[in-house]
């Protein structure tokens, strides 16, 4: 139980990609598990706002989590961070990105 915030902050972080992915722009996917996708039923403009709007209410519910004894809420945090940022998930959505930056 005491976990459960932090898994929730993280699960929005993966909703938000997941969303994202989805788009266009990325993989350009029409289902997700079944179901038509985010930016098919919204349009993609609600879906990039959708994404963000989970991605911040990750770091929201993070800052509101009970502190650990093993670890203090602001490392917690910036490993949230770390990992949700430009050199792990975003740098893998850029490795899969079917028109990747040249190097």
């Amino acid at each position: 139980a005491d976990a459960l915030p932090l898994a929730c902050a993280v699960e929005c972080i993966h909703t938000y990609s997941l969303v994202h992915d989805d788009l266009p722009a990325m993989d350009n996917d029409d289902y997700r598990r079944g179901k038509l996708t985010n930016h098919k039923v919204f349009g993609e403009g609600i879906a990039i706002l959708a994404g963000d709007a989970l991605l911040t209410q990750a770091f929201e519910i993070a800052a509101q989590a009970k502190n650990w004894p093993r670890y203090s809420q602001r490392d917690v945090i910036l490993e949230i961070a770390r990992a949700s940022g430009s050199l792990q998930l975003i740098a893998g959505q850029v490795a899969d990105h079917p028109d990747p930056p040249a190097s």
